[in-house]
């Protein structure tokens, strides 16, 4: 810990929350208006980096921990937080976009990761059916309560993100917004190891699951060369425009960059909340990614490009909620009628899309999620600590440390000897897991400064008249305290 850090023992007892981040321009924002909210119910919240909290949770007092998704490999996890005395809530991320529920169940709720849930909340209707048909008895700890990422579309949040639009604007132009999502065959990792890392995670465990998975891969394949086609068509066709190609988080975004090196108003960009993006430019074009969904909530031109038939997707929210196109010729022709304000949305067929998604998304009105949440803290509140407890306890936490550091080690080590020698990684030669890892991390989560989160508080504050007594301290690196004044403030 560095002296700009705040030890949690200096903080009178306080109700806790472990609220960890993987991908900061997806998770960020989100995590942050949460956050505030329990410090404005009079929580405190370790908000940041997912590494550094795994590293140093046991060293905190005993909290509510939260988590993004119930596959086989956090069943462990939650079942060490249970054993220290925390509670454990989370939500799957991935619970939105169900193309296949069934393939969805087998892969992403995995059974006894979700018995060891306190509390699981859904996005909404759709996915509280799947997760109740999987798995029934989690039915008294299942909420419908949608997701902080849809509070941060709505009118009384959206502004949030305004002076950042605008300085994009600035800078690009007028620009045309192309969000891709083929992860699965364009990996950072390398494509020929997609299919083994889902093994390892457990969210394959069946032939039947890999199966799936391979058809999904040779569909985003597909789709990977026909976005490359349509991104060159646009650039030939709106010369006076720059064309925004924003990957996806877990992608490998050098590929792109190499693809468009040639294209002078084609720009690779991955920075920033995506929201910036899409309410600077003039039309987002998608398939099958939740910025579609989050470009149709805000009210912003969408098209969803299919340029080939998969009936798997034919029903796929976010691809049903944009303006579908099945050929670049017709994609062409819409842009430029959205671009000249000559082109009329259908008013009713809005209304019903905006009933559809009511359907998927709990709380595009209403509560906002992240009042939803604050009020179902009570359910599994802890008892009020600071980490200078008994000492008993304090010794046990310790030695699980040890126990974590030592595992994390072994680990490290059968990665750089044994993994790294034997999987393929695409475009990387024969190098260790852990150097691959190591530029994983760096674009899923390029760090994070006090500065930074004091500045996005204060436009929380600003926008939304809120959370006047929130303050934010620094903890570990990449790592913050997020807090009611009247702990630790200087007032």
């Amino acid at each position: 810990m560095t002296d700009t850090s705040t030890s949690l023992r200096l903080i009178p007892p306080l109700h806790w929350l472990i609220i960890p981040i993987e991908t900061k321009v997806r998770e960020f924002d989100a995590k942050l208006l949460l956050s505030c909210a329990a410090a404005e119910a009079g929580y405190g919240v370790v908000l940041g980096h997912q590494h550094t909290i795994q590293r140093t949770w046991r060293k905190m007092p005993c909290s509510i921990v939260f988590d993004k998704s119930v596959v086989k490999s956090n069943e462990k996890r939650f079942a060490a937080y249970k054993r220290l005395g925390n509670g454990v809530f989370a939500w799957c991320e991935e619970g939105l976009l169900l193309a296949d529920e069934q393939d969805y169940a087998n892969r992403k709720l995995y059974q006894p990761t979700l018995r060891q849930l306190d509390l699981f909340c859904s996005w909404g209707a759709n996915q509280t059916r799947v997760v109740l048909n999987k798995i029934p008895e989690i039915k008294d700890r299942l909420h419908n309560v949608g997701n902080p990422r849809m509070d941060l579309l709505r009118p009384e949040v959206r502004d949030y993100f305004a002076e950042e639009a605008e300085a994009i604007k600035k800078v690009f132009g007028p620009f045309l917004l192309i969000n891709t999502n083929f992860a699965a065959y364009n990996n950072i990792r390398g494509s020929e190891t997609s299919l083994e890392i889902q093994k390892r995670s457990g969210k394959i465990r069946s032939s039947e699951g890999e199966r799936l998975f391979r058809e999904f891969v040779q569909f985003k394949e597909r789709m990977f060369h026909a976005f490359i086609s349509l991104v060159e068509a646009l650039a030939k066709a709106f010369p006076a425009y720059t064309i925004v190609v924003r990957p996806h988080p877990a992608e490998d975004h050098e590929v792109w960059r190499k693809t468009v090196s040639s294209w002078s108003n084609v720009r690779i960009v991955h920075e920033g909340n995506v929201v910036n993006w899409i309410l600077a430019a003039e039309v987002t074009i998608q398939n099958g990614c939740t910025t579609g969904i989050e470009s149709f909530l805000l009210d912003r031109p969408t098209i969803s490009y299919q340029p080939f038939a998969a009936k798997i997707y034919e029903d796929y929210l976010p691809d049903v909620l944009g303006m579908a196109v099945k050929s670049e010729k017709d994609l062409i022709e819409l842009v430029r009628s959205i671009c000249s304000g000559t082109h009329v949305a259908d008013e009713q067929e809005q209304v019903r899309k905006r009933e559809l998604a009511r359907h998927f998304i709990e709380n595009i009105d209403g509560d906002l999620c992240i009042d939803r949440i604050v009020t179902l803290l009570p359910l599994l509140r802890k008892k009020e600590d600071v980490i200078a407890g008994n000492i008993f306890v304090q010794t046990a936490r310790q030695v699980r440390n040890w126990q974590t550091t030592w595992r994390y080690f072994a680990r490290s080590v059968k990665d750089r000897l044994i993994d790294g020698q034997s999987m393929t990684l695409k475009k990387a030669g024969r190098k260790s897991l852990a150097s691959v890892q190591e530029k994983v991390v760096k674009q899923v989560f390029p760090g994070l400064a006090l500065d930074e989160v004091n500045a996005a508080v204060r436009r929380f504050q600003l926008v939304m008249q809120r959370f006047d007594n929130v303050q934010v301290l620094p903890y570990e690196k990449n790592c913050f305290v997020i807090a009611p004044w009247r702990y630790g403030g200087d007032d």
